[in-house]
């Protein structure tokens, strides 16, 4: 993520994971803004999956690695 910060324009970020909460609408809501505004925008990262154990980690690895590489 850090080439992403380093290319920002803007004065606000949100950096957002699996581990952070939000509102159920809250992505529609900062599309919706982007809509109307020139002076925002929305920079993603491909996920990284640590290795772990268990079933949910597994699934992880599947989704994300499979899908993305």
């Amino acid at each position: 993520m850090f080439p992403g910060y380093v290319a920002s324009k803007y004065s606000h970020l949100l950096i957002s994971d699996q581990g952070i909460y939000m509102r159920q609408n809250a992505l529609t809501d900062m599309v919706l803004c982007m809509l109307e505004r020139t002076d925002i925008a929305l920079v993603t990262q491909t996920p990284f999956c640590k290795d772990r154990s268990g079933i949910w980690a597994a699934l992880e690895q599947v989704v994300f690695t499979k899908t993305c590489f």
